[in-house]
């Protein structure tokens, strides 16, 4: 009977039973990773960004959702802590800390991994699943103890790819389209949070239509169901946006009477190398900026009032686009350089080398493992190189997207974090499968980045960055 062939695979049943355990001892290691950083930093006040999104979620409940440019969907994550913080303020916090640490457990040590080793290959483990929550927790402790939204969007984007990923692979109609209808909803909610992962959403959809060994017209019907689900995660934005501008749109609309922002970051990248949030000790916070100095000689003979649209943007690309390389070159070299972690920085970056060194050290040797895993094939490699290079896109997208304009490291969080977990995933047979060329790859480039961004941060720039662009306003 079928039933009984279970029993005749010892070695399936203990490697079974081993990664239900790895699992289990991975999440909570992970927890208490992100419970230790949450005591530890001991957020009482989210300033900036993070109060704006905490302020919003008390909008949530009573239909008042105000007119901004943000999505409803993390605020309403949030709505029952400030509810809890706003009526009994100890617990209310605690509850947020105790919540988020069990979010991120869940979707960073327990369901990426699992969907990493399927795709890419590599072992999974105690170590594997837990070693880069730690690490994520030294190197980006303000994502895990401020209420942002870039650590919720992309374990929204993961659980979505990990749902698109089992429709795929699912043997059963029902349950083929039933996933791929939760993972569009998935999938929404992650744009909703972030609205750079609209590419993902994209990306998402062609996945489901180009790989899933189906008849065409299952295929179409299973994108079909996941547009279905995205499109019953937007109906509250659809009333909020029907409610404001009288538009039943599903997207976030970013174009406030000031022209488009996304115009706006791309004009910001020009002469910002990086971009961060200062707060000293018993002062009031400002934003601070470091210039780049090839964008601002560009900008010397341009006009940029002149440049009021993407296409006018781009044609400035095109015209000089070795200018443009070296600013984006620039833009990826700050992004990597985690010195700022804290998100709401206490001590200026230049006094930062220790961090500087270790951030830059553990992404680097990581994307170096990456590469190999992405590029390897064999029983090691599950998937072939055109369907690593989807998946790699659905995950990795948001940050590219982010590279030409205003550059914040926590925009390059979802970069560490895959390649984090590919560095501890990626060994055939130990933890000591670097190759010696990674190390001596990672070390020089380690070095030449450190020194660059070293020299940057000398002189921040404490005001907008309009005032290297001539008071530059989009649309005027």
């Amino acid at each position: 009977m079928h039933w009984t062939k279970k029993n005749d695979n010892p070695t399936a049943t203990t490697l079974s039973i081993s990664t239900a355990d790895s699992a289990a001892a991975g999440f909570f290691i992970s927890f208490c990773a992100y419970m230790v950083v949450q005591l530890y930093m001991n957020v009482q006040v989210f300033p900036f960004d993070a109060g704006n999104y905490w302020a919003l979620s008390a909008h949530i409940w009573d239909f008042s959702f105000p007119q901004q440019m943000r999505g409803y969907f993390y605020p309403l994550l949030l709505s029952p802590f400030k509810f809890l913080h706003d009526n009994y303020a100890p617990f209310g916090l605690l509850m947020f800390k105790i919540c988020t640490s069990v979010f991120y457990a869940y979707f960073f040590a327990v369901l990426f991994p699992r969907f990493f080793s399927t795709i890419f290959g590599g072992k999974l483990t105690t170590l594997s699943r837990s070693i880069p929550s730690i690490l994520i927790a030294i190197i980006f402790p303000g994502l895990i103890c401020y209420p942002l939204s870039d650590a919720p969007s992309l374990a929204l984007i993961i659980g979505a790819a990990a749902l698109v990923l089992s429709g795929i692979k699912s043997e059963t109609n029902i349950k083929r389209f039933g996933l791929f209808f939760i993972a569009g909803m998935l999938a929404y909610f992650a744009y909703n949070t972030r609205t750079i992962y609209l590419f993902s959403i994209v990306a998402l959809c062609l996945l489901i239509f180009f790989t899933a060994k189906l008849h065409i017209t299952k295929r179409a019907i299973g994108v079909l169901a996941f547009l279905f689900g995205a499109c019953l995660g937007a109906v509250p934005q659809m009333a909020v946006n029907k409610g404001h501008y009288d538009n039943p749109s599903p997207l976030i609309i970013t174009d406030l009477g000031n022209g488009s922002l996304f115009l706006s970051q791309l004009m910001w990248g020009i002469v910002v190398d990086r971009y961060e949030t200062y707060t000293p000790v018993n002062a009031p916070g400002t934003p601070v900026f470091y210039a780049n100095s090839a964008g601002e000689n560009l900008l010397l003979h341009t006009d940029a009032r002149k440049i009021t649209s993407i296409t006018d943007y781009l044609k400035l690309v095109m015209t000089h686009p070795l200018t443009f390389a070296s600013i984006y070159a620039r833009h990826i070299a700050s992004g990597l350089d985690v010195r700022d972690g804290e998100v709401y920085t206490q001590t200026p970056s230049h006094q930062k080398s220790l961090r500087s060194i270790f951030s830059l050290a553990v992404v680097i040797l990581g994307i170096t493992q990456f590469l190999r895993l992405l590029f390897s094939s064999g029983a090691f490699s599950p998937a072939g190189l055109v369907e690593k290079l989807g998946w790699t896109t659905v995950l990795l997208i948001a940050c590219i997207a982010v590279i030409p304009g205003a550059v914040e490291t926590r925009f390059f969080f979802p970069v560490f974090y895959v390649c984090l977990v590919a560095m501890v995933t990626g060994f055939q047979k130990d933890l000591l499968g670097f190759k010696g060329y990674q190390l001596i790859l990672t070390a020089l480039i380690t070095l030449s980045v450190y020194a660059f961004v070293q020299q940057s941060i000398q002189n921040p720039i404490y005001d907008r960055p309009e005032s290297r662009m001539y008071n530059y306003s989009p649309g005027n």
